[in-house]
């Protein structure tokens, strides 16, 4: 049953996106005033310099949480909450089609307890759901297909590989009387993209951009005296969407 609500939630934001993406699409294809005299197609040897006001919505979940060897909890049990931020990122085209994007960008992530999870904590003489807090690092490179739909909208999509730093990990205050210390793995996974540049002018670009990132992790926070000693959480979902508006330079 998660299984398909999570399906049925990725369906809903993708076809969110895409309704977005189609009027923006034609839009800016009927409505935006271009500079005369000005080649926008891009070209190889371009940068394309973005930067863009980001919401992170990650997905919930972990296949399993074990509480210190007193009892495991699994599937829908971490909710980890949604962000916004902004996103650096530079594109160099190696021809009109093909370019290679660096994403650069730093979120600031908060995991709750949920469902069984937060219910079994006041079990253990604990209030509140707050368990993580944690900075993370996608440095991920995008490699994209650039469409020739008209001069002026040029969509495009991608694919990379993606590799999650975590910087900064702290016990959440839900967890902080019994646990002393929080580990987050390091770890690799890949990215979706699909998105559109539209030249407003001269060189520069209004862009809407979408990003599926999988990415899996797995969590210990180390609790001394309570159980075995630590809270294990095994391949907790991160597996954000990336939604992105922003601005772009050509140069």
């Amino acid at each position: 049953m998660s299984n398909i609500k999570n399906i049925k939630h990725k369906l809903q934001v993708f076809i969110l996106y895409l309704f977005l993406l189609l009027s923006f699409v034609g839009f800016s294809g009927s409505s935006i005033a271009y500079a005369e005299g000005v080649d926008s197609q891009f070209q190889a040897g371009d940068w394309l310099l973005r930067m863009r006001a980001t919401l992170l919505v990650p997905e919930d979940g972990a296949d399993n949480v074990d509480v210190a060897g007193i009892a495991s909890f699994q599937n829908e049990v971490v909710d980890v909450k949604n962000s916004f931020l902004p996103e650096l990122d530079i594109t160099y085209f190696l021809n009109e089609n093909l370019a290679v994007e660096v994403i650069c960008c730093a979120a600031y992530l908060r995991a709750h307890a949920s469902g069984d999870l937060a219910a079994a904590i006041p079990g253990l003489g604990l209030s509140g759901t707050e368990v993580a807090e944690t900075w993370a690092l996608p440095a991920t490179i995008m490699f994209q297909y650039h469409f020739n739909l008209n001069s002026k909208i040029k969509p495009y999509v991608g694919v990379g590989p993606t590799y999650v730093l975590f910087l900064g990990e702290e016990v959440g205050s839900a967890l902080k009387p019994i646990a002393t210390d929080l580990k987050l793995e390091d770890s690799w996974g890949f990215t979706l993209q699909a998105g559109v540049d539209a030249n407003i002018g001269g060189n520069w670009f209004l862009n809407l951009d979408a990003k599926y990132m999988h990415v899996e992790v797995d969590a210990k926070w180390s609790t001394p005296g309570v159980g075995n000693g630590s809270i294990e959480a095994t391949n907790l979902r991160l597996n954000p969407w990336v939604l992105s508006v922003g601005l772009g330079y050509r140069f």
